[in-house]
């Protein structure tokens, strides 16, 4: 009945291998990270935040211009994370941004902090490593110490000059070395 010209063609059914299959999710979750540093950073500048991108990987600030138009630092952002660089973001403590930090050991700085009355911030994160860091709104020209570190390094103040990495908007426990516990923009 049939001939040989009748006969359908096999489908063709493409296989990934494990190595394919992990770059595809690896390219998949930077482009997650990209937008979430992109969209991080639109929300603190909105917040008068002055920021810096940083290689999260080698704890070193990278040279991106948050000053300039979001579609130039967006580019650069993108750039730094095709070439496989961990991204992250820091704030400039003091003047520049309008905040002073103070990271806490949690259990024991607060102990030593509770003494002196209230003195926690409406805005807080948390590390995976048992810290805490609360972000103080400074009033309009004060002036604040540079860093310092008190009471044996249970206590660290950011203040002027300093860079302390802050949490991407997305982040929730587990996922990143920071994450907000109650976050600057719900204040």
């Amino acid at each position: 009945m049939g001939s040989e010209g009748d006969k359908k063609p096999s489908v063709f059914s493409p296989r990934l291998g494990d190595d394919e299959l992990g770059r595809i999710l690896s390219l998949k979750e930077r482009q997650g990270q990209k937008s979430q540093v992109a969209v991080s950073a639109s929300r603190y500048l909105l917040l008068g935040w002055e920021l810096a991108a940083l290689d999260t990987d080698r704890a070193v600030e990278l040279p991106v211009d948050f000053q300039q138009p979001k579609e130039l630092w967006s580019f650069q952002l993108d750039d730094f994370e095709e070439r496989g660089i961990a991204l992250g973001l820091g704030v400039h403590a003091g003047l520049r941004s309008k905040i002073l930090v103070v990271e806490i050991t949690i259990d024991e700085g607060d102990e030593v902090l509770d003494g002196l009355g209230e003195w926690r911030a409406e805005c807080v994160a948390q590390g995976e490593d048992g810290l805490e860091r609360h972000f103080y709104a400074l009033p309009q020209g004060r002036r604040v110490p540079t860093a310092s570190i008190l009471q044996d390094a249970l206590i660290t103040v950011y203040g002027e000059g300093s860079l302390v990495e802050i949490p991407l908007a997305a982040d929730s426990p587990g996922e990143k070395a920071w994450h907000w516990l109650t976050p600057p923009w719900e204040r």
